[in-house]
């Protein structure tokens, strides 16, 4: 998985970095407890018939994160992505001509709504080489997402059963979610003030 997970990661730091908008990359694999969790909390235990029938099955055993300064830059990123991994595979994969291990599912609707109803760029990907098939989520994320993002993660996500009969929780949530726009459209306008 580290292997996978480094090749990947050079991959699209490579594709990507000549971008202005493209910041960079990070991911992570997911840890034997938070596995643990997921399996429990999602009863995947009872759905495969195997340990290696779940991995084989799970869509974020590594998980990507394309980062960018800004929330318009987001759709930017996905459309290089886009011009990229134009090559037609089978169920809804593209690959890229660069490297044909690697491929996205570029036939979801993009960007995708959460749990918590917020919008997020998140693709299914395959990693397919030498008889070794990884699946991996890439997510692209501007700053303040990725700050978001954390917030959501510790407080509302290892909560979510409680969180979910909370009204006040998720209202100050979506209060700090909109505060983050705000401050993405001040630093975009410092950003584009520089640079002129």
């Amino acid at each position: 998985l580290n292997r996978v997970a480094s090749e990947l990661e050079n991959f699209f730091t490579n594709s990507f970095f000549i971008n202005d908008h493209f910041l960079n990359v990070n991911y992570r694999i997911k840890s034997p407890d938070s596995l643990k969790e997921k399996i429990l909390r999602h009863n995947l235990y009872l759905i495969y018939d195997s340990p290696q029938d779940l991995i084989d099955n799970l869509s974020d055993l590594i998980g990507f994160r394309i980062e960018c300064r800004f929330m318009m830059d987001e759709k930017k990123i996905y459309n290089d992505i886009i011009k990229l991994f134009n090559i037609k595979e089978n169920d809804g994969y593209y690959s890229n001509p660069l490297n044909s291990s690697i491929m996205l599912n570029l036939e979801e609707n993009q960007p995708q709504i959460q749990k918590n109803g917020f919008e997020i760029y998140k693709i299914d990907g395959k990693y397919d080489k030498n008889g070794v098939t990884v699946n991996f989520e890439l997510q692209i994320k501007f700053m303040g997402n990725v700050f978001w993002g954390d917030i959501d993660h510790r407080v509302l996500y290892k909560n979510f059963n409680y969180m979910l009969t909370e009204d006040f929780f998720r209202d100050i949530m979506s209060s700090i979610k909109d505060n983050l726009g705000m401050i993405d459209r001040q630093l975009m306008l410092v950003y584009n003030h520089l640079n002129s």
